[in-house]
């Protein structure tokens, strides 16, 4: 069956579905692709400049290559007279991708601003603003660098003491010097070309704008603002990239346009920073550099597997996870010479949970094509049952067009070949699919390739039709008005950042109240030893954790319903204290009364506190379970903090946890006894049936069928706990007459995700997808002892996280190359060895929470 003909046109198609389309009040609907390997770049040769003292550049950008380590692959920015006088903007010549604006010649010698934070984000855009100002009485003002609106912290300073007040910048913004995006030959590293994207590339000339001139922060999110109001002086310019004939036109009013060479019109992009509810589809997916096998290189924008040679397997993952049970998504694969004996790349989605090795990249295939003999699964470990019909599938031929249909809310996938399907398959009416599937769980669209096979085959996920340049663009929109695909994908989405369905409930687009700042936050003080307020928190807390940084003090855990001057620890079995040093829960964080502060408030001592927000301490009493509890909730951040009694039970019993979807992750503690039979429990869904953890030990995972969570028979609004006896595991969950507590979270898709991880035991660890940038991670080994590992974005406000607290133990804050990882737009990637967090085949739970939904979220 034909696809049929375009069922929208790309302008003026149907408005978006997800909410909040209209978000941004300035588009970006284009960006330019840029090639290392194509000597791409954008030129000018400054005139006479306004000011040779202040000038301000902002760029949007999106990196493509993370692993390549010389300084003429990753020429961003070059401006210089030639020979050994130039100044450019690169990355750290190491794996730690630290950026490295270098000064050199003139009366800077060889000088520096290098930034602390590594940027291996590659899967959202960065904002950029470099601001010189030698006009400035104090040196730290006269250049400064800022990533997302906030200015970085510097391993190196050493070009802010080279520029003298009121001395001009030479050979950058000056007269008769080229400027370049992309590298100058002979200037600087003397190379050209660089694996980016960019969007609304600026230089404001005689200004010096603050990073809030280009961008603002609405509803906890940084976006875009329009640029056309500001003053642009002599030299500046304004590229948007709209002009797919002339990709270096300026738009200042001022013509300077940049020189292009090397860059073809279908470099012109369709994946931007925005989204809008018409035709702007926002950030579009790519393949995942950081989930990458050890043999191909990914190019043309992170869409092409370049040639590689070898006998292995090898391939990527891509940067969005299809969302379980939510959506029907369409996405296309030109492939190149994939054609010698049963060698055949494979396309297709594997599970979130599975599938990645420090070998291959991607060593499970489990909804996959062979573009050569039909399907291929390899673990139904996840997706649960798998059904397939390859009824008259024949190999994929060169330079044909694979598209691939996936409706997430049937549990079905469909492949075409050039626009038609086989066995009658109909993606629109849901008639004979290639797969079926029984589990709800995310999936990822991957290509893996054997050998060379496959190779430089080029995907599609809407934004560049053409398939760099092999094929003429189909002009075919999807449902929304998005992208630009060569075949009509009917009712089904590109996969873009303009379709991820959100709820409304936490949506920033949609609400000031309960989008993901509003709902956690964590925040760092300093103790002061007597009455002090916490403040900027953004919210009033039902639930604060508080852990001292720089000393052993364990943690301590006060939440709104019991009361506020009531503690609990997490690291012993204690039983539960009554203190007065936190005093109030106020509506912009909390306070302490200046009595009993040792842990929390002791004088110069440093803290981060953890906060969960509730319902502002409103309790209701529950009868529906067998035994009744007192529930505090918040349903839109799956959140809910339950009090109980125990009866002394030996039967199964059910409690209402009232939070609207089932539980994914529990902490149930005795508040009244200690010791072996009154451990914290924690219970998270993936752990196999039957087990839990103590959350004061760094104990492997347990199993047994008494006091332990019985999942399968877990509601929407109750929970069942396994009970065989009166004693035991039972005695730690309802012993008679104890009072108990359970703090309770459910998965809110774009603000908390409960996953499970396999390790590889390599340093570039595995990659796992949470669909938001994360606040907070923790991890815990499952399969051998480990500790609950704490990363926050308080702590680590750049990459690498490598400051680590525990949940189990009081000791204080340690860093180091053990266990550290990278919290990412749309995950967090594991940048250890170590067993603790990332063992060879060893087994791994996270819980993490959100800072921003992965639709709205920049690079981090």
């Amino acid at each position: 069956m034909s696809l049929g003909a375009n069922k929208q046109a790309l302008m003026g198609a149907a408005g978006a579905s997800g909410a909040g389309g209209d978000f941004y009040s300035y588009q970006i609907t284009n960006s330019v692709r840029m090639s290392k390997s194509a000597n791409s770049t954008l030129k000018i040769t400054a005139g006479t400049a306004s000011s040779e003292k202040t000038f301000t550049y902002s760029w949007w950008w999106k990196r493509y290559n993370v692993t390549d380590t010389a300084t003429n692959s990753t020429l961003v920015f070059c401006a210089g007279t030639g020979g050994g006088t130039y100044v450019f903007f690169t990355f750290t010549n190491s794996s730690e991708q630290n950026s490295n604006f270098n000064f050199t010649g003139g009366g800077y010698g060889d000088t520096r601003l290098i930034t602390d934070m590594q940027f291996r984000d590659t899967a959202s855009w960065y904002h950029c603003v470099l601001r010189c100002d030698s006009t400035q009485s104090s040196a730290s003002d006269r250049i400064r660098f800022y990533v997302n609106g906030t200015e970085t912290s510097y391993s190196s300073i050493t070009v802010q003491g080279a520029i003298s007040q009121d001395e001009d910048f030479s050979f950058m913004n000056e007269s008769g010097v080229v400027q370049s995006w992309g590298g100058i030959s002979g200037v600087g590293t003397g190379a050209e070309g660089v694996d980016v994207q960019l969007a609304d590339v600026i230089l404001c000339d005689g200004q010096s704008y603050a990073p809030t001139e280009f961008g603002e922060t609405k509803n906890g999110a940084w976006i875009p603002k329009d640029p056309s109001g500001l003053t642009f002086g002599n030299n500046g310019y304004y590229l948007k990239f709209t002009n797919s004939s002339d990709l270096g036109e300026d738009f200042s009013g001022n013509n300077n346009d940049l020189t292009v060479a090397n860059i073809s019109a279908h470099d012109q992009m369709l994946d931007t920073p925005t989204f809008n509810s018409d035709t702007n589809g926002g950030n579009f997916c790519t393949m995942n550099p950081l989930s990458i096998g050890s043999a191909p290189a990914l190019a043309e924008g992170n869409l092409m597997m370049d040639s590689f040679s070898g006998s292995d397997i090898s391939g990527a993952l891509a940067t969005f996870a299809l969302p379980p049970s939510s959506g029907k998504w369409y996405f296309e694969c030109f492939i190149n010479s994939p054609n010698s004996g049963d060698n055949y790349p494979f396309i297709g989605l594997t599970a979130t949970t599975h599938g990645q090795s420090s070998t291959y990249g991607v060593s499970q295939r489990d909804l996959s094509i062979n573009l050569g003999t039909g399907g291929a699964t390899n673990s139904s470990t996840y997706v649960g049952t798998v059904t397939t019909d390859f009824t008259g599938v024949s190999n994929y031929a060169d330079n044909t067009i694979c598209g691939v249909f996936v409706d997430m809310d049937n549990r079905k996938l469909w492949y075409a070949k050039d626009g038609a399907f086989t066995n009658s398959g109909n993606p629109q009416t849901g008639a004979n699919p290639n797969y079926t599937w029984t589990n709800d769980v995310p999936l990822i669209p991957h290509f893996v390739s054997f050998s060379s096979y496959g190779a430089d085959s080029v995907l599609n996920f809407g934004q560049e039709g053409t398939f760099a340049g092999n094929v003429t663009a189909g002009g075919n929109a999807d449902v929304t008005g998005y992208g630009n695909f060569k075949y009509d994908p009917g009712d089904y989405k590109a996969l873009c950042a303009g379709n991820l369905p959100l709820a409304d409930e936490i949506n920033p687009a949609e609400t000031s109240d309960d989008y993901p700042q509003k709902l956690f936050n964590p925040i760092l003080y300093t103790g002061n030893g007597s009455t002090q307020s916490v403040t900027g928190l953004g919210f009033q807390p039902d639930l604060t954790w508080i852990k001292n940084r720089n000393s052993t003090q364990g943690n301590k855990l006060f939440d709104s319903s019991r009361g506020v001057t009531k503690m609990l620890a997490s690291n012993n079995t204690d039983t539960e204290t009554t203190e007065s040093g936190l005093s109030a829960f106020d509506s912009d964080g909390f306070s302490f009364g200046g009595s009993t502060v040792a842990g929390y408030n002791t004088s110069t001592n440093t803290y981060v506190a953890w906060n969960w927000r509730t319902n502002g301490g409103t309790t209701s009493s529950e009868t529906a379970g067998s035994i009744n509890t007192t529930v505090q909730v918040n349903q839109n951040a799956g959140f809910s903090i339950v009090q109980y009694v125990g009866d002394g039970g030996s039967s199964n019993c059910t409690m209402v946890h009232g939070l609207g979807k089932k539980p994914a992750f529990v902490l149930l503690k005795d508040r009244d006894n200690n010791g072996n039979n009154n451990q914290w429990q924690a219970w998270h869904h993936k752990l196999d049936t039957n087990g839990y953890f103590y959350l004061s030990s760094n104990d492997q995972a347990y199993t047994s069928t008494n006091g332990t969570v019985n999942a399968a028979n877990n509601t929407t609004n109750l929970i069942e706990w396994n009970r065989t006896s009166t004693t035991g595991g039972a005695q730690t969950m309802s012993e008679s007459g104890d009072n108990f507590l359970m703090y309770i979270w459910a998965e809110i898709t774009g603000f908390s995700s409960f996953g499970r991880d396999i390790g590889n035991g390599n340093a570039n660890g595995t990659f796992c997808h949470t669909r938001f940038r994360p606040a907070l991670v923790t991890t815990k080994r499952i399969d051998g002892s480990g500790g609950w590992l704490v990363h926050d974005d308080a702590r680590n406000t750049y990459n690498p996280a490598n400051l680590i607290l525990q949940w189990n133990d009081s000791g204080a804050e340690f860093s180091g190359s053990n266990d550290k990882i990278d919290m990412l737009s749309n995950g967090f990637k594991v940048k250890s060895s170590n067993a603790g967090i990332n063992g060879n085949n060893n087994d791994y739970i996270y819980a993490a929470w959100a800072e921003n939904p992965f639709k709205f979220a920049v690079a981090r």
